[in-house]
């Protein structure tokens, strides 16, 4: 069952979810708990830039090669968006001042970016080419 207290795994992963983990921070937020929103905020940055980029590399890629160039594109924007989305949570994270706080929310970032990212290269790997790709 998930845990969804001040610090629970049911919490963490609701801030981490893109877009929707700002509603995580701002309860935080409201129920006077400022770190823990920082940290939410933090993560959800983190995985809404991600997933934009994968996003917005997937669409150039597919206008500029099909179904192999969307591929290709996706996992390119996911990779730009993990790097640029990490800097943003460290940037949101460094204002952190209850330091467990802060050292949960940075555990969280450096397992979160290394997963997501080899995420999207394992369904670049395992992708079968189509059909009309040859």
């Amino acid at each position: 069952m998930a845990d969804f207290s001040l610090n629970g795994n049911g919490t963490r992963f609701c801030e981490g979810l893109p877009i929707l983990g700002l509603v995580a921070a701002s309860i935080h937020g409201i129920a006077g708990n400022h770190d823990q929103a920082k940290r939410a905020t933090a993560r959800c940055i983190a995985s809404t830039v991600t997933t934009a980029g994968g996003v917005a590399g997937g669409a150039a890629g597919f206008f500029m090669g099909w179904t192999s160039g969307a591929a290709a594109g996706a996992v390119a924007g996911a990779v730009t968006g993990t790097a640029v989305g990490g800097q943003l949570e460290r940037a949101v994270v460094d204002t952190i001042e209850d330091e467990a706080v802060k050292r949960n929310a940075t555990e969280n970032a450096c397992a979160i970016e290394i997963t997501g990212t080899l995420a999207v290269v394992e369904r670049m790997a395992l992708r079968k080419p189509s059909p009309d790709s040859a």
